[in-house]
């Protein structure tokens, strides 16, 4: 069951990545073709990219969802095999459910932020101090 679990996270982690490559997200009707932006583009850039590609994000935001209960299925189930075969290690088990469930709470506040970039870019035509506020988190 743990590799089944973690083969199921890994592809949804490909999935999520490939819908913030323009490409992929014009090709299932997503977006306009245009790549994520980085950090460093200008701000206007993140504008037009969240503006257009609103399905993309969400399709992410989505799938980040599935990630965060497979991340904690995934080091659960792994805690739970390592106690039936005799508890060595089971401290640093309980330890990974711990990172898990602390990378799934910050996966959730990242993935809220990029949330509020694709609503707080909804009829904008050009960035507000606001908008590049909520980009910057």
């Amino acid at each position: 069951m743990v590799g089944v679990v973690a083969l199921a996270y890994a592809a949804s982690l490909i999935a999520q990545n490939a819908m913030f490559d323009g490409g992929v997200a014009q090709l299932l009707g997503l977006g306009n073709g245009m790549g994520a932006p980085t950090y460093g583009d200008p701000i206007g850039m993140v504008l037009a990219y969240h503006a257009a590609n609103r399905g993309a994000v969400a399709v992410a935001a989505g799938l980040e969802a599935v990630n965060m209960v497979l991340l904690l299925w995934f080091v659960t189930a792994l805690h739970g095999l390592v106690q039936r075969r005799g508890g060595a290690g089971a401290d640093w088990s309980r330890l990974a459910v711990a990172a898990g469930a602390t990378l799934a709470a910050l996966f959730a506040l990242t993935i809220a932020t990029h949330i509020a970039v694709v609503l707080a870019a909804d009829g904008l035509a050009e960035p507000t101090p606001a908008f590049a506020l909520i980009w910057q988190l």
